[in-house]
């Protein structure tokens, strides 16, 4: 949703439950108002999406937000400050509409039996909106058969009656003050979108074959205030358009209407005399248009989350572009919301050179998300080729998709596989490998390898760490290592093929590197087993043992070391952690020669639910985040973070925190490192999340660690007390105890050279310790006197 200040100086946009301030001219985000951030640390797990937005009719410099948890939000947005909250009560909001000073809503009420939502005005005045009363609301029309899907209804400027679509193709018109005048108009052609004149009794319709539908002549006669009405509304097209058109707008005076669609291009169009201009080429199609009072600027936002500023000569000022939703072509609303499909093929991928996310963006392009700024900060074009609109939806044009990435330890090289299938002529795969030149941030393609695994897909690739290796795992059986070929003919240095390995005719679709005694080997699934290769002097492997533990149909779906002797394998409903030791043996009487072996036992199993990430945390803790879809709902699911510790020789493993999302289809997931922390640590991680409709979040971690201890895990995660606050009783008995010792004679001053250190730097983080943050008092007083105990001298 796009909304524009009235000073033109700001223009709001909505990303789930947050609303993203941006400053009109520098096109800069000025703050990101979320009403989570203000709850207490109770309630801040529970987000609300943002239903709708509008500014307060009574203070053009306060905003409005609707949430679906029928809270409604009322913000300064010059100081980015929440200044109240109300309560509709039983009412819960679909969509909002302002029209002059009045507010109203689309919704139903809770428990209610309609079978369709009503119309309601909210009774909003300025004495309202200065105390903490339940918005009351007034019933307009009642149970509309309003098309849920599009959502499109608007009210005339006079508010005498509401315009909405109802099914595929009828228009409805109903008013206010009798339900007798609801009339009913159905087009020929199925309509998807639909705006009001500001000026006239005129309604345009866009439609799914491109054309623009303007309906005049469509109120009756005691509507009008007039005695001649025509049973039927007079019809006038404007076509340009060759697929759907997804939204129209009237400009403030009527004068020009604005339409977008799948072409990519914004038409301006004069509403008498039917000239256009256009806007073409803006990368993606046009689902929003938004324009200022005197048309000097036009907004528009796109199917990839990008937003464009143009000024009246319709050329493009800015462009905004946060984190990108790939595949913008019309999908099947099933096929996105299927939990098992994603529109991020790559997944989440951290590179630490810029500190940002990289993931599928543009059709053929890597996207560089920084979530620091929240900003895209620039697409890297992998495949070279352009998007092309499709003539037809229902058959879309087949671009090469990049399916594989991968980022060497020192995230010199990046290796991406693309991809493309047609399904009639030949498939083409590409394995390519990018150089990142530091100096001026950019990739340069090194090396292009074309079938890298004949005609079948590239199921995973992965960089050796601390070595310039490549392996691939192939559906054709084998898994490959390419290696970092230095010519001393030139300083150039390309990738080539070393060797090639296959495991009883079943396709590896995973990898992992290990070092047992300094010595290396690898981990190669294929389909439910895992097999172990020892890496030789030439960059050959060399068949050593497979691991099978549990059922035929359990296909592995991820590999993680743990420490330096311990491999976990994670199957789709099992969990297995393998200890692995290496021995040597001697394998000939007549020439004596040691051989070393590699004996492998499994330590633990245990059931997990659909895995959906694992990463390894310093050296000894690996993370696990899986899910449990609802039975009854499959568009929500249950989360839970587990973590795995080994402590000597015993494994843990400890369920951290659990939480329900509304899925959206396949979760991707990655954790980014806290560089002001310690990186060992779980908390000084930070998990970050994306759904198939191009949103990613940053998980909150309110609830993590009930149970944590007094230790400096514990208290490098608290929130710190501010300067200016005033001081506690405890700090000021600290630091009169710290002054006496300053002050005391070294005589007197015995114990103070053997004191605990960790006692003093407990006593300093308890002071600046809210009380609220304090852990349990059983285990506050066991660790302070733990704390407290003088190492005595043996001598």
């Amino acid at each position: 949703m796009l909304l524009i200040s009235q000073d033109y100086k700001y223009f709001f946009t909505t990303d789930d439950s947050v609303i993203n301030v941006f400053n009109l001219n520098s096109g800069e985000i000025v703050f990101k108002l979320s009403h989570t951030d203000s709850l207490c640390s109770e309630l801040c797990t529970k987000e609300a999406s943002i239903v709708s937005i509008c500014l307060n009719p009574f203070n053009k410099y306060q905003l409005l937000s609707f949430h679906e948890n029928s809270t409604i939000c009322l913000w300064d947005y010059e100081d980015g400050v929440l200044m109240q909250t109300f309560d509709c009560g039983q009412l819960n909001i679909i969509k909002i509409l302002n029209v002059n000073s009045s507010i109203y809503t689309l919704g139903h009420l809770k428990n209610s039996n309609q079978s369709g939502p009503s119309f309601y005005r909210l009774l909003l005045d300025t004495s309202v909106l200065k105390s903490n009363k339940t918005i009351e609301h007034q019933l307009i029309v009642s149970n509309l058969s309003l098309n849920l899907d599009k959502l499109q209804i608007s009210v005339d400027k006079n508010e005498n009656y509401i315009a909405y679509i109802e099914g595929r193709k009828k228009i409805v018109i109903s008013h206010f003050k009798n339900s007798v005048y609801t009339l009913k108009y159905k087009s020929k052609i199925e309509l998807t979108c639909l705006a009001l004149h500001p000026n006239e009794d005129c309604i345009a319709t866009g439609t799914t074959s491109g054309k623009i539908i303007l309906w005049y002549n469509y109120l009756k006669g005691e509507m009008r205030n007039c005695a001649d009405y025509t049973p039927e509304p007079s019809e006038c097209v404007l076509h340009w358009h060759s697929l759907p058109v997804l939204c129209v707008y009237f400009s403030t005076e009527g004068s020009i209407l604005l339409s977008g669609g799948h072409e990519c291009v914004l038409v301006k169009w004069l509403f008498k005399s039917g000239q256009k201009d256009f806007k073409p080429r803006l990368g993606s199609p046009i689902t929003d248009i938004l324009a200022s009072m005197d048309n000097s600027v036009y907004i528009t936002k796109h199917l990839d989350n990008t937003i464009h500023l143009m000024g009246a000569n319709m050329k493009v000022v800015q462009t905004i572009s946060t984190f990108l939703c790939p595949h913008f072509q019309t999908m099947n609303k099933e096929m996105l919301k299927n939990s098992n499909f994603s529109l991020y093929p790559t997944g989440l991928t951290y590179f630490n050179r810029l500190n940002c996310l990289v993931t599928n963006g543009k059709p053929g392009h890597l996207q560089f998300y920084s979530t620091n700024s929240d900003k895209l900060l620039f697409n890297l074009d992998i495949v070279n080729e352009n998007y092309i609109s499709p003539e037809n939806l229902n058959r879309p044009n087949v671009h090469t998709e990049i399916e594989c990435l991968a980022f060497s330890s020192d995230s010199a090289w990046l290796a991406t596989v693309e991809r493309r299938d047609d399904s009639v002529t030949t498939p083409e795969t590409r394995l390519k490998f990018w150089f990142h030149d530091s100096t001026n941030n950019k990739f340069n393609l090194n090396t292009l390898v074309r079938h890298p695994h004949s005609y079948d897909r590239v199921n995973k690739i992965k960089f050796k760490p601390n070595g310039n290796i490549l392996l691939s795992c192939g559906q054709d059986g084998c898994f490959k290592s390419w290696t970092l070929n230095k010519s001393s003919q030139s300083a150039k240095s390309n990738w080539v093929y070393s060797t090639s390995n296959g495991y009883r005719d079943t396709n590896p679709n995973n990898v992992e590197f290990l070092t047992l005694n300094n010595s290396d080997y690898l981990a190669v699934s294929f389909n439910y087993i895992v097999t172990l290769w020892r890496f030789e002097s030439d960059n050959s492997f060399s068949y050593v043992d497979d691991l099978i533990h549990c059922h035929l149909g359990e296909n592995v779906k991820w590999m993680q070391k743990l420490s330096h002797s311990n491999l976990i394998v994670v199957h789709e409903q099992n969990l297995n952690i393998w200890n692995l030791e290496e021995s040597s043996s001697t394998s000939s009487t007549l020439l004596e020669k040691n051989e070393l072996t590699l004996n492998s036992s499994c330590v633990l199993s245990e059931p997990v639910d659909d895995v959906l990430y694992v990463n390894l945390i310093g050296d000894s803790q690996v993370v696990i985040i899986s899910r449990k879809l609802d039975n009854l709902d499959n568009s929500k699911a249950k989360i839970k973070i587990s973590l795995i510790e080994k402590n000597k020789s015993i494994f843990e493993i400890k369920n951290i925190h659990e939480f329900v999302l509304n899925t959206n289809g396949f979760l991707n997931f990655v954790m980014i490192p806290n560089t002001e922390k310690n990186l060992s640590d779980l908390e000084c991680m930070n998990i970050f999340y994306a759904d198939n409709f191009g949103v990613v979040k940053k998980l909150r971690k309110n609830n993590w660690s009930k149970n944590s201890h007094l230790d400096e895990l514990f208290w490098d995660n608290r929130k710190k007390m501010t300067k200016n606050q005033v001081e506690s009783n405890l700090a000021r008995i600290i630091a009169q105890k710290n002054s006496d010792m300053i002050n005391a004679d070294s005589s007197d001053n015995i114990l103070g050279d053997q004191k605990n250190e960790h006692f003093e730097t407990s006593l300093k983080k308890i002071e600046n310790t809210p009380a609220f943050l304090m852990p349990q008092i059983g285990d506050f007083c066991l660790n302070l006197l733990k704390s407290m105990l003088i190492k005595q001298n043996e001598n």
